[in-house]
């Protein structure tokens, strides 16, 4: 930590707080404490945790009544005086007695811990009187703002080691018989995430559940959200772990957050899990986390899951959205369940959420599968009048199951009209256009669709797979 001196963050910071200090000293007696943003609060109860630009999270339960009286009397030298101004070799030993002779008036706490900085030059200090002073600033809801300014300032100009900081306020606490106050250390955890020092915030994070002092719910999304945008997600998982185990409460935004850096990832289990385990642990989740998981479920196959998520949502009278609709329907799909495919298709439709073209596409898709060619042509129509436009993947779609059903002219009919609409067909459509002729014993028109993907350079193995297993089957070696 750095020295207490002229120049040093924390001078700089008492004079801007100078102008605050005037006010409290006229207005104390008489005025109300400023209401408190629910972000302020200390009750672990309050699930409010989105993560953003907020009023700082210092506040305290405790009144001014509440407040410990100090084992010491005011029986200290006055530091106003010149004859009581303390000599360099004892002067933070001094200051410290002195801070505690006002532990209960933490406005004049704080006068005398300015005055003492402007007698003494603070050379090498411990900065211990700092500390005492914190702690006697958030005993009082009154004085919080002072000792966020005091923190803030300070880690944003002192790059010492964070648990140097750390391990002397929990020292402090214990030599002079304050609380562990989660104001003071949410306070350091706060500016730490501000000034975005990474690994002092997870030093600091640790720390406070060494000492089982509680961290906000709303402290704990917003550094896990500052390591899982700095790609440091395993740590984000550690860290969220070891406040599990230790029945820290969080809320639905770090459990979304988490969620998101998992599926990102590739671990939709583990995404799933979180889900879950929160939900079971009595967390209330709100419509974007639910949304998640329905997307979760849908990546990892379980369209059944996906379908009683979306049933909850609805029965907390929440509409899903296009996307999460459209995730539902592709899950479905792929696990041939048309029935409920289409069922949510025409809930997504009454519910006033638009069918896309990525929907349309997939039903076809199940149609084709299941064979059913003359079903998927109808949505085909059903697009077009809707207003909108068949993609690639569309023409693809179609493409393959009139070829799988030997409806070779409707195929071309289809080849011929996505090239009028200028999409350039793919090498998969033109695969599968090649293999309906060849299973229609079409030789002539196979080889002139072969001889014209292989001059369009398009041509991949499975082109010439398709003709050289063809030839073989016919026994055509040679």
């Amino acid at each position: 930590m750095k020295s207490l001196n002229h120049s040093s963050p924390i001078r700089q910071c008492l004079h801007r707080l100078h102008y605050r200090t005037a006010f409290f000293s006229s207005s104390l007696s008489s005025s109300r404490p400023p209401p408190q943003h629910p972000f302020l609060s200390t009750d672990c109860s309050i699930s409010t945790e989105e993560v953003g630009e907020v009023p700082h999270p210092f506040s305290s339960e405790k009144s001014d009544s509440q407040v410990s009286q100090g084992e010491t009397t005011n029986t200290f030298r006055d530091p106003c005086n010149s004859s009581s101004q303390p000599s360099s070799e004892n002067s933070e030993t001094r200051l410290v007695e002195i801070l505690l002779g006002h532990r209960d008036d933490p406005e004049s706490a704080f006068k005398h811990f300015k005055h003492g900085l402007e007698q003494v030059d603070f050379q090498r200090g411990s900065g211990v009187p700092l500390y005492v002073l914190l702690h006697i600033l958030v005993c009082s809801s009154e004085h919080q703002h002072m000792a966020r300014s005091l923190i803030l300032k300070h880690v944003l100009e002192d790059s010492g080691p964070t648990r140097l900081v750390f391990d002397s306020l929990a020292d402090c606490a214990k030599r002079f018989s304050f609380e562990l106050s989660p104001v003071v250390f949410n306070g350091l955890l706060y500016s730490l995430s501000k000034a975005r020092r990474l690994l002092d915030a997870i030093d600091c994070f640790k720390g406070m559940l060494d000492h089982d002092i509680l961290i906000q719910p709303f402290l704990i999304g917003k550094v896990l959200k500052m390591l899982v945008r700095n790609k440091m997600i395993r740590e984000a998982k550690a860290l969220l772990s070891d406040a599990v185990c230790r029945g820290i409460a969080y809320g639905t935004f770090t459990v979304r957050l988490m969620m998101l850096a998992c599926v990102k990832e590739g671990d939709a289990e583990l995404a799933e899990r979180y889900f879950l385990e929160s939900k079971a642990s009595g967390i209330t989740h709100n419509e974007a986390t639910y949304s998640v998981a329905v997307h979760t479920a849908c990546r990892l196959g379980k369209a059944n899951t996906a379908i009683a998520l979306l049933n909850e949502m609805k029965e907390k009278s929440w509409v899903p959205s296009e996307g999460t609709y459209t995730n539902v329907i592709c899950a479905c799909v792929k696990q041939m369940n048309m029935v409920d495919a289409l069922r949510i298709k025409d809930e997504m439709v009454s519910c006033g959420r638009s069918v896309g073209l990525v929907v349309m596409t997939s039903l076809m898709k199940g149609y084709c599968v299941q064979g059913d060619v003359s079903s998927a042509l109808g949505l085909l129509d059903h697009v077009v009048e809707g207003g909108l436009s068949p993609n690639k993947a569309t023409y693809a779609v179609l493409i393959e199951g009139c070829c799988n059903k030997g409806h070779i002219e409707k195929a071309l009919e289809l080849h011929t009209q996505m090239k009028l609409a200028g999409i350039q067909p793919s090498v998969y459509t033109e695969n599968s256009l090649l293999r309906g002729f060849l299973k229609a014993n079409l030789l002539d028109e196979a080889t002139k669709q072969f001889e014209q993907v292989v001059a369009t350079d398009v041509a991949n193995a499975f082109t010439y797979n398709a003709m050289l297993s063809w030839y073989c089957k016919k026994g055509k070696t040679k």
